[in-house]
């Protein structure tokens, strides 16, 4: 009954998954089965994270990409071609990478860094998504390409002065 059935409610979604006597495996693929689109990853056990972030059962905003990055072991392969797909950048591009939670904005840092120092997130989805960044960087990152250096001064990630000429 449950491997057919497609429409359960969060409530039952969530305790199947996070019931102790069910196969992880099958909870992942129980949860994947579901329409269902979780707002969050509360509640969602963090070894089901990448699984329900790269298949659309996550809503795709930037307080979960952050929480998603921030995770013990993201993967990150995976988040690129997730962030190079034009539907992704386009639900993200409407608002800026938020501080963590926690009121911390450690995460968030590490992230927007993580992504203006990305050489494989194609140059379109790149410029939309580092203008999504709230901080704005001293110097280009070293090793940087001319085009992304180019998307970064164009965008006003870079506060440009004589350190950023040299770099």
């Amino acid at each position: 009954v449950i491997v057919e059935n497609s429409e359960e409610s969060e409530d039952s979604i969530f305790e199947i998954i996070n019931h102790p006597e069910v196969d992880e495996s099958l909870a992942i693929k129980f949860g994947l089965k579901q329409s269902y689109v979780f707002e969050s990853f509360d509640n969602i056990p963090s070894v089901m994270w990448d699984a329900f972030m790269f298949n659309g059962k996550v809503v795709v905003v930037w307080e979960n990409v952050l929480a998603y990055f921030s995770s013990e072991s993201p993967d990150t392969a995976q988040l690129n071609q997730m962030l190079s797909r034009e539907d992704i950048v386009g639900e993200l591009a409407v608002a800026k990478i938020p501080s963590a939670p926690n009121g911390g904005d450690k995460e968030s840092k590490a992230l927007s860094y993580f992504i203006i120092t990305n050489y494989n997130i194609n140059i379109s989805s790149y410029e939309k998504l580092c203008a999504c960044s709230p901080y704005v960087y001293v110097n280009f990152p070293q090793g940087m390409p001319l085009d992304r250096s180019i998307v970064l001064a164009r965008i006003g990630k870079i506060a440009l002065n004589d350190n950023s000429f040299s770099s």
